[in-house]
């Protein structure tokens, strides 16, 4: 039986392959992530503008409703508490409940 150092090197234990292929996903991530912003249509555009604006006019409508949320604990079936909310939107969009 041979007897040997154990190499906890950093530097040689790791393959140039590995390098190689880490470099390679690295610029595929940056080279994929930039183009499809510069490689949008005028149509691409308008459409996107569209959806923002009929999500922040449903987030508009949805601000003036307010509706009940029920929370129960029960352990192994039987129930231990109760209580009923009143839950609406706030000012910064968050739900806010209300006893």
């Amino acid at each position: 039986m041979k007897r040997g150092t154990l190499n906890t090197g950093l530097a040689e234990s790791v393959r140039p392959s590995t390098i190689a292929f880490s470099l390679a996903a690295a610029f595929a991530a940056l080279v994929f992530s930039a183009s499809p912003i510069a490689a949008q249509s005028p149509a691409l555009q308008a459409r996107l503008a569209e959806i923002n604006q009929a999500s922040a006019a449903n987030k508009q409508s949805l601000s003036h409703y307010t509706w009940q949320e029920q929370q129960t604990v029960s352990i192994k079936g039987e129930v231990k508490k109760q209580q009923l909310f009143l839950v609406s939107v706030g000012p910064d969009g968050q739900q806010q409940n209300r006893k």
